[in-house]
């Protein structure tokens, strides 16, 4: 149900950007940039290829862009920044390898009393941290 809602709003959000589309071409204005920030914990061995298929879609649908250069985003431009939370070694091994191949900047946001253990919230799932 919880995803259903998810579709549901994102699909709200995608006509009313759609809608403000065509208002901006019908009077003549330029689309803003738009940015999407996609974050992820982790990527297990058995969804990476699900994660590559992920990466496939944002390289047709946008152009990959740095966190760090998000204020640059040209008018009309659709970006995709991608960003990892917790430093998972799963995120090392499994996504580092498909952003990589692909040319996709990243940013890890690392939790430095964590490196190298188990981390203590219970929505872990992603493996030790890399140290």
């Amino acid at each position: 149900m919880k995803r259903l809602v998810i579709v549901g709003v994102s699909m709200i959000v995608f006509a009313i950007d759609r809608l403000r589309d065509g208002l901006n071409s019908l009077f003549g204005r330029k689309k803003p940039a738009r940015i999407v920030v996609l974050y992820y914990h982790s990527v297990p061995a058995e969804k990476r290829a699900g994660f590559a298929r992920q990466m496939d879609t944002l390289l047709r649908c946008s152009k990959p862009i740095a966190t760090g250069a998000l204020a640059q985003a040209a008018r009309g431009e659709r970006c995709t920044a991608v960003t990892f939370d917790d430093a998972y070694r799963n995120v090392m091994e499994n996504a580092l390898p498909e952003l990589q191949r692909r040319n996709i900047p990243t940013t890890i946001y690392v939790v430095p009393g964590a490196l190298g253990g188990t981390p203590n919230w219970t929505d872990y799932s992603g493996g030790t941290m890399q140290r």
